[in-house]
């Protein structure tokens, strides 16, 4: 199929983008990689009028690590991070989630900013920005913001963004020494979305587990905070009986976030399985 009919927008500037989208509300999309947004067009699940084209936008492609910050540009790609061996040493969780996007073909294309602008609940990309708790830098016409991860997201492709409002960069902490973080996922072979995942930042102190942060994906509305999980593990020596408990807890707060429908039993099961692998890879170490 085609896309409907739509006016074409390539912009050369932030500020010229951002008065775009000002101008034309919600008349308009924003097109980044177009993995997501193509598909969507061409069986005309989204119509836009207007479709304002990133590619040009000056500023949007740069990396930066400072102060203890990892800073990426909105329009980076997935294949751009893989490649940047600054990554890794970094901020370990985004190193491991990036290739298990899609196939490499589609990580030469998608962005950054475009995965969680799409806020697709089965994405890595919001669990991992929430696990770590990066800020989204988005600007608009009315000048420059920061919205915390656990604020963006408010539903299945849903953000807390203005109409008017672009995504040009995200911030993500960098990993102290004694962090080990990690993606758990089940998916049905490599390159697919997973079924369920889990991602982890927990740091090791003389065996016991502290700032844990444990977040879902592909189980609910949004990516989500394990919240009862990460009580259960906080301070504590992983033992059979702590595993119990926290796996117990996962089923728990699974079922907050519940979906109506029939797979939720798969969901509650999966994810409480995949908190006890990450138990059981934190005990043996956690390695990076």
């Amino acid at each position: 199929m085609k896309p409907a009919a739509f006016e074409y927008h390539r912009p050369e500037s932030v500020d010229a983008a951002v008065g775009l989208l000002d101008e034309l509300g919600d008349e308009a999309k924003v097109i980044a990689g177009g993995q997501s947004l193509v598909p969507l067009m061409n069986l005309r699940l989204a119509t836009p009028a207007h479709l304002i084209d990133l590619r040009d936008v000056d500023g949007l492609r740069s990396v930066s690590l400072t102060n203890g910050e990892l800073v990426v540009g909105a329009m980076v790609t997935y294949a751009e991070i893989e490649d940047d061996p600054r990554i890794e040493p970094a901020v370990p969780l985004l190193a491991d989630a990036v290739p298990r996007i899609a196939h490499r073909s589609i990580r030469h294309r998608g962005t950054i900013g475009g995965s969680l602008a799409h806020a697709d609940p089965a994405a890595e990309l919001p669990a991992v920005a929430l696990a770590l708790g990066a800020r989204i830098g988005v600007a608009s016409v009315a000048g420059n913001r920061d919205i915390a991860a656990s604020e963006l997201f408010v539903g299945p492709f849903m953000t807390a963004l203005e109409d008017n409002e672009l995504i040009v960069s995200v911030t993500w902490p960098t990993a102290a020494p004694a962090h080990r973080s990690g993606m758990f996922d089940i998916v049905r072979r490599p390159g697919d979305y997973a079924l369920a995942g889990v991602a982890c930042s927990a740091a090791i102190d003389a065996g016991r587990i502290r700032d844990a942060r444990l977040v879902a994906y592909a189980t609910g509305p949004t990516p989500y905070r394990l919240a009862e999980t990460e009580a259960v593990v906080e301070g504590a020596r992983i033992t059979g009986d702590v595993e119990a408990e926290a796996v117990s807890a996962a089923g728990r707060d699974t079922e907050r976030v519940r979906f109506d429908g029939d797979g939720f039993a798969y969901e509650q099961h999966a994810t409480a399985a995949l908190v006890r692998r990450v138990l059981r890879w934190l005990a043996a170490g956690g390695p990076r």
